[in-house]
């Protein structure tokens, strides 16, 4: 696999392995890259042996007990390893009175002998006390804060001019943006400062391929215009990519992906490959990313309004609808499942977004929770948008797109909606689909 370098206009193609979706064990460990190390030298037997307690669970893994073990042979297996052990403490207010215990025991008792790396988070760094400590063991203090997102998010500037007509803020006090809330002259002259960098992907797969063309000429005018812009495209047919003319500071990368028989497939796997995008390219350079249906085409502005930590849009079907009528994964065996009073909105699949590290999680998360389902031999109700919907019920988003950010075409103009900045154009599911 090739990666991606950030040269400025030019459009390049990486060919990418989307792996056997139907193995979803083989399938997350591989994108997400997770290794064991160092391998687990085995534990020596039950030496001198218990029976009056449990010593092995149900899945074949040794419970530990005094008497279970020979701590001689153990740590001379494990000294010739070299290892560091790492520990971690918090001491934040009060708490700071046990430290000086803890630490004085710790040192006594904790893998005594070998590498030991103690790390003390704490509001108070004068008052952590000095334990003396042996060679080959350290600890560090670190001053306990509020995290800090990055890039920080720049505050709405007001309702300007305002509406009265639809719900602006939500319950736990984050906007609902609209057209009429913001001022986007005085939004893009506060980021355009930050020199920030937006990322967006699409999938153009077997006959999607087709409105490849129109998402990305109407992005070009409309996505945020003056800014920089790498947009990446998923496709099974690279050679089908149209020639799309970028302005300065925006580019395109082509990926490539195996053709699947079902739609189904295409949209779970799309979170499995956003999290390894954003693991194995982005990190460097981008600050948000945004997630977007192909089928859909641009009509107005969307920019630095829509910018959070955790972005989700308001679906179009029934942003007027009543919890009761929403429709989320109501079997208690998925991991989808949304009981009869959960809930605040139903957010469409077809667009979200946020900075790369909310995103990533997000991914990260439904992804294991799709895939959980599918061990189970259940597909949620929705797929990938039933499980946005429970992760964005849980995790609440940290701005709300109004559906002006992903309408219907077949729907009727509502008079709320003053502008259509992005919809899903009419098309024939059962012509377009592998499989309806």
């Amino acid at each position: 696999m090739t990666t991606a370098r950030r040269i400025r206009g030019v459009t390049k193609e990486t060919r990418w392995p989307w792996g056997a979706v139907r193995d979803p064990k083989h399938l997350f460990l591989e994108q997400s890259r997770i290794r064991l190390q160092p391998p687990m030298s085995p534990m020596p037997g039950d030496a001198p042996g218990r029976t009056d307690v449990q010593t092995i669970t149900s899945w074949s893994v040794p419970v530990v007990w005094e008497g279970t073990f020979d701590p001689v042979l153990l740590d001379s297996l494990y000294q010739a390893k070299n290892l560091t052990i790492a520990a971690t403490v918090f001491a934040v207010g009060k708490y700071i009175r046990f430290l000086k215990k803890f630490l004085e025991t710790m040192e006594q008792h904790f893998f005594t002998g070998f590498n030991v790396h103690v790390f003390v988070f704490t509001d108070q760094p004068n008052k952590v006390p000095q334990v003396k400590m042996a060679s080959g063991r350290q600890n560090n203090q670190f001053c306990h804060q509020p995290k800090t997102r990055q890039p920080p998010m720049l505050p709405m500037p007001g309702d300007a001019p305002g509406r009265t007509d639809v719900q602006t803020m939500t319950s736990w006090s984050v906007p609902v943006v609209w057209e009429g809330t913001f001022d986007p002259v005085l939004l893009d002259s506060l980021y355009q400062a930050k020199n920030l960098t937006i990322a967006a992907t699409v999938f153009a797969v077997g006959k999607y391929i087709r409105f490849l063309k129109k998402f990305l000429e109407t992005m070009e005018q409309h996505f945020f215009t003056g800014f920089n812009v790498h947009v990446f495209v998923f496709t099974d047919q690279p050679n089908e990519v149209p020639k799309v003319k970028m302005a300065s500071g925006r580019q395109r990368t082509v990926k490539t992906v195996p053709t699947l028989n079902r739609w189904q497939d295409i949209s779970a796997s799309r979170m499995l490959l956003v999290l390894t995008l954003i693991e194995e390219e982005l990190r460097d350079y981008a600050d948000f990313i945004f997630c977007l249906d192909v089928d859909s085409e641009f009509h107005g502005r969307w920019g630095t309004e829509s910018l959070g930590d955790l972005v989700g849009v308001l679906h179009p079907g029934y942003y007027k609808s009543d919890r009761s009528g929403f429709p989320y994964e109501r079997r208690p065996i998925s991991k989808a499942y949304m009981a009869p009073e959960e809930g605040d909105f139903y957010y469409c699949g077809g667009a979200f977004g946020g900075n790369l590290q909310e995103v990533e999680r997000f991914c990260q998360t439904c992804s294991i929770n799709f895939w959980d389902d599918r061990i189970k031999g259940i597909e949620a109700a929705w797929q990938e948008e039933s499980h946005l919907n429970r992760y964005m019920w849980i995790n609440k988003p940290s701005k709300v797109l109004s559906p002006e950010y992903l309408w219907q075409d077949f729907l009727a103009r509502n008079p709320e909606i003053h502008l259509i900045r992005f919809s899903g154009i009419v098309k024939n599911y059962a012509e377009i689909r592998p499989n309806v």
